[in-house]
């Protein structure tokens, strides 16, 4: 009898444990998943999704996509940016209200770091009234990333403690400038720290473009064109009436 007893628990647990073997393979293999079938299961942290641009912090390489009820922040420093037709397109094609679609590899649940931007041509803004060097926004679309340059402009960001870069207003519209600790910093023909820049100075940056930023090799403000606060001017001591009065 006790024999009888012990095989039959022997045979229950072994009845469990195949059951859980077999719920656990059919947990794992979805449809479209089977080996041999040349799909692979997408990585739970790869990004692909159209949507529209809601709107665009290009100085902060950065925009927002609007997907239905959800909004996410693309990141897109060094991403490839093209059109639907395989051509190349300038990170200032993504205008407001444009869809593109966006791959690439999630940070977070709302912050994508993209790698391929693709902007659809027929949604947004027409294209066939736009002259090829037209810019949306009346700026001039900049060289390729790896050329030299020299451009003019003004500075609206300065520097932090733990940033060297400064964000300077051109013809390319406001690009982020990064000054090595071997730049050359000048005002006035005299060396100056980068540190001390100010908002509304006039500088003329040489330098390599590094996608949309300038890598800088020599920094020159142009002190004639600064507009420096006036002194305040000291009280006037009060005149004496006439007639004696006070």
């Amino acid at each position: 009898m006790k024999r009888l007893l012990r095989l039959n628990l022997i045979l229950m647990i072994l009845t469990l444990c195949l059951v859980a073997m077999c719920s656990g393979v059919f947990a794992d293999n979805h449809p479209g998943d089977e080996p041999g079938n040349g799909n692979k299961p997408k990585p739970r942290n790869e990004f692909r999704e159209t949507g529209v641009v809601a709107s665009t912090y290009f100085s902060k390489d950065r925009f927002v996509l609007k997907i239905r009820s959800d909004s996410y922040d693309i990141l897109v420093d060094r991403a490839k940016v093209e059109f639907d037709g395989g051509k190349s397109a300038r990170l200032q094609d993504i205008e407001r209200g444009r869809e593109v679609t966006v791959i690439g590899k999630r940070i977070n649940i709302h912050v994508i770091k993209a790698r391929t931007i693709i902007v659809h041509r027929d949604s947004g803004k027409p294209d066939k009234d736009r002259k090829p060097d037209d810019h949306p926004n009346g700026y001039q679309p900049h060289p390729e990333s790896g050329q030299c340059d020299s451009i003019e402009g003004r500075i609206v960001k300065t520097t932090s403690r733990t940033s060297r870069t400064i964000t300077v207003h051109t013809k390319y519209g406001d690009i982020v400038i990064n000054v090595d600790k071997k730049a050359k910093v000048t005002r006035d023909r005299h060396d100056v720290s980068v540190h001390n820049l100010r908002v509304g100075e006039t500088v003329t940056i040489s330098g390599r473009w590094d996608h949309q930023k300038i890598a800088a090799n020599q920094v020159e403000v142009d002190g004639k064109r600064a507009q420096p606060a006036q002194p305040a001017q000291p009280a006037q001591p009060a005149q004496p009436h006439p007639g004696g009065r006070d």
